[in-house]
């Protein structure tokens, strides 16, 4: 677990470099670790206490040992650390890493316009620069990036209503982003993406012209990012990347030498600032904001939320929740404001656990500029409760068991006959039960149901609504013992509704 990582959770983008080795001994197994302390980050006081914890996860008892106990009914994995105490005389030592690059590329388009080239070379060059600028922040910069060995999207057909989001590659943008991601408003793909008037550049073909050349990316000029966290638990984390301008090529057909510029996307400043606070009982509160600056006259975009998150002192009883609202600014038009809450309410240790929660985002908000998200105008709410037993008994090792419902509507009417008479997007029940035996077999069944619902998406065209019907479903599923050499699972799912009343298995 990162040393920078005070909330709940595992951070699994942690991967820095460090040596283990195992061995059978005569009386059991035993391990060695070796973690430089380049790979973490701490202070410089002469005496330290780090909190530790190892946990082995042993496959054929299908256990997980810790060398410090932690109790399942208890909310948090990092607040049941141990502790080592009395570190004596540890220097943090100079974290400085560059990684200059250089890269060509020889392309040959067989199916270019007339009077283009056929084949084009390039040749880019750049550096990417990591340095500890004292025991808790870091600096990450990568100057003139070229992610052309990184791997690329998957091809998805996408018949939804909404934007297919994708997952992020790029490695300056998947390392040490804890930060970044809270609140849920930055989405990186944002930064080089396609220009935001690619497909304008269509409507400025004149007669006899054609397009020779759009790039479908914008290009990085460079992005920066600062990251981490103070003695008294103050994360803070500034991100920052520039764009250049994107120009479409127009050529002639007549008059081959002929070519004009059309400009696709404007020079670009993306911002996100972070300021995170860790409190007592594994509580803490947070502001984020996100800023994208274009030059010229397209809009400007601005996000901000405060988010919490408190528990109480014996970790049993959870509050939190944001608010925010976005901005979009306009040179010609009127500024566009809109607004977004949450809140959750419940308990998150013992057997007995459960919560409630409601979302809320009215039509004016919007923060795809530098996030992402499908739709506004929704309140959403529900309730989800829960039972576990975490103790061996009769057939089971253990048994979890829970319910929960939820409800969405729409804040501003769409449809324009009926008005606020449809304004429901539905709700839904799920029941899942799910179980280890004795025996090691995971076992587990699910029934859930629908109710009515408005989809004002699917119909694609403003006022118009797909109105379905309900729905009702079950599944269940099992999975023998895995650590057996042999080992074997199956589900089965069954289930029917919506206006067309098919039946699934």
């Amino acid at each position: 677990v990162s040393a920078s990582n005070m909330d709940n959770s595992e951070d699994f983008s942690w991967n820095a470099v460090w040596k283990s080795a195992a061995k059978l001994q005569n009386d059991g197994w035993s391990f060695e670790m070796f973690i430089p302390y380049s790979a973490i980050r701490f202070g410089k006081k002469k005496t330290q206490n780090w909190g530790l914890n190892i946990v082995r996860r042993r496959q054929k008892s299908a256990q997980q040992l810790f060398w410090n106990t932690v109790d399942p009914t208890i909310n948090g994995l990092l607040t049941q650390s141990g502790k080592v105490k009395n570190l004596e005389n540890i220097k943090p030592p100079v974290r400085l890493q560059l990684s200059p690059y250089i890269s060509s590329y020889l392309t040959h388009d067989g199916l270019a316009e007339s009077g283009t080239k056929q084949t084009t070379a390039t040749v880019n060059g750049g550096m990417d620069v990591k340095y500890g600028i004292n025991q808790a922040f870091t600096l990450d910069m990568t100057l003139i990036p070229d992610f052309g060995q990184v791997q690329s999207d998957n091809r998805v057909l996408n018949v939804g209503p909404f934007e297919q989001q994708f997952s992020e590659n790029r490695a300056f943008f998947t390392e040490g982003t804890d930060l970044f991601s809270k609140g849920n408003l930055f989405y990186s793909r944002r930064i080089g993406a396609q220009p935001i008037h690619y497909y304008d550049a269509q409507s400025q073909v004149g007669a006899h012209e054609f397009i020779s050349k759009n790039p479908a990316q914008s290009k990085i000029i460079n992005a920066t990012k600062i990251s981490g966290r103070t003695q008294k638990g103050l994360g803070i984390g500034i991100l920052n990347a520039i764009t250049n301008t994107q120009y479409a090529i127009i050529g002639d057909s007549i008059f081959l030498n002929k070519t004009r510029k059309v400009e696709t996307d404007p020079f670009t400043n993306y911002n996100v600032f972070v300021l995170n606070q860790s409190l007592k009982n594994n509580s803490s509160i947070s502001f984020v904001n996100t800023n994208v600056l274009r030059s010229g006259k397209d809009y400007d975009a601005n996000v901000s939320s405060l988010l919490f998150d408190f528990n109480d002192k014996k970790n049993k009883w959870n509050i939190g929740g944001s608010i925010g609202t976005s901005m979009l600014f306009f040179s010609n038009n009127k500024n566009k404001i809109g607004y977004t809450h949450s809140i959750y309410f419940g308990k998150t240790s013992g057997r007995f656990t459960f919560n409630i929660w409601q979302d809320l985002t009215n039509d004016e908000y919007d923060k795809n500029d530098l996030g992402y998200f499908t739709n506004n105008n929704t309140m959403d709410q529900g309730i989800w409760m829960g039972y576990r037993w975490n103790k061996p008994k009769g057939w089971y090792n253990s048994l979890r068991m829970n319910i929960n419902g939820w409800a969405s509507r729409l804040v501003t009417p769409l449809d324009p006959l009926k008005g606020r008479k449809r304004m429901s997007q539905g709700g839904g029940i799920n029941y899942n039960l799910n179980a280890q035996t004795k025996k090691f077999w995971d076992i587990g069944l699910n029934v859930n149901g629908g109710f009515n619902y408005n989809d004002f998406y699917e119909a694609r065209i403003p006022g118009r609504v797909f109105a379905n019907k309900g729905r009702v479903g079950g599944s269940l599923y099992w999975n023998s013992n895995s650590s057996k050499k042999l080992s074997w699972g199956g589900n089965f799912f069954t289930g029917t509704g919506g206006v067309f009343k098919r039946v699934s298995f």
